[in-house]
């Protein structure tokens, strides 16, 4: 299958919050992430094209980085996401953490 996303997907294990249009909060994970959306890992799947507002934890950096998207794709495990308003700059610095800490990880011979 072709690849049609438009920004690079890094792997991560990042804590999430999340809502739809309503006050009520859900819990999830996000599994990937890139400037362009997320796959968030939650055991109530919202619909296809419903908005989310969601606060991703980033505990690394001692803070939360926000944004907005649309579910794009659902799964047994979980909704993609892709992003259409948000934090920029907080999503820039988290990405790049991310991609630093996994390339030591990839470094660190036992």
């Amino acid at each position: 299958m072709e690849e049609k996303r438009l920004n690079e997907r890094i792997q991560v294990d990042l804590r999430a919050q999340y809502h739809e249009d309503s006050p009520e909060t859900y819990l999830g994970r996000v599994t990937n992430l890139s400037m362009g959306g997320m796959f968030l890992k939650v055991s109530n799947i919202s619909k296809y094209g419903t908005n989310v507002f969601i606060d991703i934890d980033a505990e690394s950096l001692g803070k939360v980085v926000w944004t907005q998207g649309r579910v794009v794709r659902t799964s047994p495990y979980g909704i993609g996401i892709e992003f259409n308003h948000g934090d920029t700059k907080g999503l820039e610095f988290l990405l790049s953490a991310e991609k630093t800490i996994t390339n030591r990880k990839k470094t660190i011979v036992f």
